[in-house]
């Protein structure tokens, strides 16, 4: 199964291209399911910053850092497209 990153902000043609990830056939996907899979690719790098006022994950992407805060706005709604909104930290 496909599952696809729709980013609020534009990305890159190249790079979210790579954000289209096979994941075995699931009903559903958690969060932290998709990013134990994005885990494995040797393209990315994760960080998850624990903090408990504001949680959010950063995505290193060929060299660009790419940040989400840990809210309802990262709720994984389909098992086929995943929406994230995006904003870029530093920037």
């Amino acid at each position: 199964m496909e599952l696809k990153i729709n980013f609020s902000n534009l990305l890159a043609d190249e790079i979210a291209k790579k954000l289209i990830i096979e994941v075995p056939q699931v009903t559903s996907v958690t969060l932290r399911d998709f990013l134990n899979v994005l885990k494995e690719q040797d393209w990315v790098d994760i960080l998850i910053i624990d903090n408990h006022l504001k949680p959010s994950i950063v995505l290193i992407i060929d060299d660009q850092i790419i940040q989400f805060s840990n809210s309802s706005e990262m709720e994984i709604t389909s098992v086929s497209e995943i929406s994230f909104h995006i904003m870029f930290a530093g920037g």
